[in-house]
């Protein structure tokens, strides 16, 4: 029982200030900002691997997890490891209860809680800044389950009362299953044990780590993992795997951030083995791992700017609290009605991109043979058209063999279009807005016509 007392009164000292007055009313503030921009996020940009994520929950809720190639009539027997299996399953149920709309602000709530676990006590600009800068990463997606979990991980390792850390291997059984992204979980505690010489923590790392092999998918989990992070298509091919790509809406939290780390970090000789480094220099590697930096350093981020502050006496000067009170007010519910606006009438299509004419066209004039698609396209035709195997979708990326072919083809149609199109009988083709250059002229010179074509991309059919 005294234990008890104690973690509890651990826990109380770590969040006894969410109750002072001004602290709990811009953090309430903050967390509705921050909400407002992840939902507007989900709610108008649609994934391209959204629809084959939630054609894999309903194929868990009716015929188990699988453990073979489903969609692609090139991968019938392919070897698939879904490790994100547990979101899958989630979002399809999130989908069947409330549709699109209720998927957005659940996962709104996952972007959300990770900022705000590290970021509660900070200055609402500072948190506008920080989401805006998560947001090119932000929307339905499982990643979302990683960020969120790497922020509690981090919280309850930085809490003062330590014993909280025995709760970390609970975390990773259910994060194994949401998200590989638990690796970065794992390397989170090597660090601090390193950096803090704690053996209890190597053993919370081993506890954790046996606990990740509850699923599905036993240890080749990690060997699909081991495959993602190191596959050079991945990195040749995938946006957000690429190194040294730091996209616009993220530059200014990165710049600021690297100003006072460099103004004010102490102790200038150990600076660059701090987390905010290593993480920066990880998401330089791969962008992906953006989110997991700005994270854990919005804090350090909302410090460096109390620091400027406190050499600047302009901002000294006191302000009207009541004046404030009535700005955050207002602020607040402006927020509340923009997320109701958006919510009922878009801002965006979150189709843009997208072959929504391409699709109502084949689900009128069902293809004689198999259809080809963009790479791009794989997930959207997986939810559209149900029941239309694609050629290759997000899935495949890791799968080396298709992957390679369809590049093949893509890059070289003169030579191998004509082996795989025979292949699998072929009759009907969805290219990309380009036209996909290359294939779309070698097939029209090979007697295709194109039935379908606008700003999305086109349909070519095979003339008999």
């Amino acid at each position: 029982m005294k234990n008890i007392d104690q973690t509890l009164n651990g826990l109380w000292s770590d969040y006894k200030d969410l109750y002072n007055t001004h602290r709990f009313i811009f953090a309430l503030i903050g967390g509705t900002v921050v909400y407002a921009v992840f939902f507007f996020i989900s709610w108008t940009r649609l994934d391209p691997d959204f629809g084959w994520h939630l054609a894999t929950g309903n194929h868990i809720l009716t015929s188990g997890i699988p453990r073979k190639g489903i969609f692609s009539y090139t991968a019938v027997n392919h070897s698939w490891i879904d490790h994100e299996w547990g979101n899958d399953l989630i979002l399809a149920i999130l989908y069947n209860i409330g549709g699109y709309l209720l998927s957005a602000a659940f996962f709104a709530i996952l972007w959300t809680s990770a900022l705000m676990i590290m970021g509660w006590r900070r200055r609402v600009w500072v948190l506008f800044i920080a989401a805006l800068a998560i947001t090119p990463y932000a929307g339905i997606r499982p990643v979302a389950w990683s960020v969120f979990l790497f922020a509690v991980v981090l919280r309850i390792i930085q809490s003062k009362n330590k014993k909280w850390r025995w709760i970390l291997p609970l975390i990773f059984l259910p994060w194994a299953n949401l998200h590989a992204g638990f690796i970065a979980g794992l390397a989170l505690i090597i660090y601090f044990a390193v950096i803090e010489m704690d053996l209890k923590l190597l053993a919370i790392l081993l506890l954790s780590g046996a606990l990740t092999l509850i699923n599905p998918y036993g240890t080749s989990l990690y060997l699909e993992v081991a495959r993602t992070i190191f596959d050079p298509v991945i990195h040749n091919q995938i946006i957000e795997w690429s190194s040294f790509l730091v996209v616009d809406p993220s530059k200014p939290y990165i710049a600021l951030w690297i100003i006072g780390f460099i103004l004010f970090e102490k102790p200038r000789w150990r600076r660059f083995i701090g987390l905010g480094p290593l993480l920066l220099i990880t998401a330089l590697i791969a962008t992906r791992n953006l989110p997991f930096f700005i994270v854990a350093t919005v804090g350090n981020f909302d410090q460096y700017v109390t620091d400027i502050f406190k050499r600047v006496s302009f901002f000294k000067l006191k302000t009207l609290n009541k004046f404030m009170y009535l700005i955050s007010i207002t602020l607040s519910i402006s927020v509340l009605v923009f997320v109701i606006v958006v919510a009922f009438f878009p801002l965006q299509n979150r189709f843009t991109g997208y072959p929504v004419k391409e699709v109502a066209y084949l689900k009128q004039h069902s293809c004689n043979g198999n259809l080809f698609n963009d790479y791009n396209y794989g997930g959207f035709l997986i939810w559209k058209l149900p029941g239309v195997p694609d050629y290759i979708d997000g899935r495949m990326v890791t799968w080396i063999d298709h992957m390679n072919t369809y590049l093949k083809v893509m890059n070289d149609p003169q030579k191998y279009y004509y082996g795989q199109f025979s292949k699998y009988d072929i009759r009907c083709a969805l290219l990309s807005q380009k036209m996909d250059y290359k294939l779309y002229r070698e097939l029209l010179q090979h007697n295709w016509k194109v039935v379908v074509r606008d700003q999305q991309g086109g349909v070519l059919l095979k003339q008999t």
